[in-house]
């Protein structure tokens, strides 16, 4: 029963090490060639690469407005809507009048 421990230690160990040894994959010539020029890998290593997580659900459908929020900060906030259909809507902009649009 000892023998069989040390034995099934002894192959994990073995086989660590060679998987730590074995490196990043052999490039094409093509590949090697571009390497020397971009200061990045050119094949990315995906081994230990996260999949993407599950696709989020649709947003709902945006009302017409306008709306008041009450906020600790500052109350009543109006918001209103000056377009729709956006798909990523990062930007800001701020008016004289103090008003932001997204």
């Amino acid at each position: 029963m000892r023998l069989m421990l040390i034995s099934a230690l002894m192959i994990g160990v073995v086989a660590a090490v060679r998987a730590t040894q074995q490196g990043p994959p052999r490039l094409s010539p093509e590949a090697e060639e571009l390497q020397k020029r971009f200061p990045y890998p050119v094949i990315r290593d995906q081994r230990g690469v996260v999949p993407p997580g599950p696709r989020p659900l649709p947003s709902p459908p945006l009302g017409d407005g306008p709306w008041v929020f009450s906020t600790f900060e500052q109350r009543d906030i109006r918001v209103s809507v000056v377009t729709k259909g956006l798909s990523h809507p990062w930007s800001l902009a701020f008016l004289p009048d103090g008003s932001i649009l997204i």
